[in-house]
């Protein structure tokens, strides 16, 4: 399991991202991803778990680094929820 802190362009909001990444075969990887945030000392879980499935990678830092990319593309698009 990795995490990441990721602040949306738009919001002063700072969200706890969780990437679960799994290899399906060589070069090929699916992650598993959940998105949190404090509110009131409470950590919340912000909408649903995502799957990202097939990203090529020849290494799991890489398949990180491409997952980080679509999230954050996706939330700063609003496909996976909206802020």
């Amino acid at each position: 399991m990795f995490s990441f802190q990721y602040s949306p362009n738009r919001s002063s909001r700072v969200l706890e991202v969780e990437i679960d990444p799994r290899q399906r075969g060589p070069g090929m990887w699916d992650v598993n991803c959940k998105i949190y945030e404090q509110s009131d000392g409470k950590r919340l879980l912000l909408g649903p778990a995502l799957s990202l499935r097939g990203i090529a990678a020849a290494s799991e830092e890489e398949c990180l680094d491409e997952a980080e990319i679509r999230i954050a593309d996706d939330i700063e698009h609003d496909r996976w929820f909206k802020l």
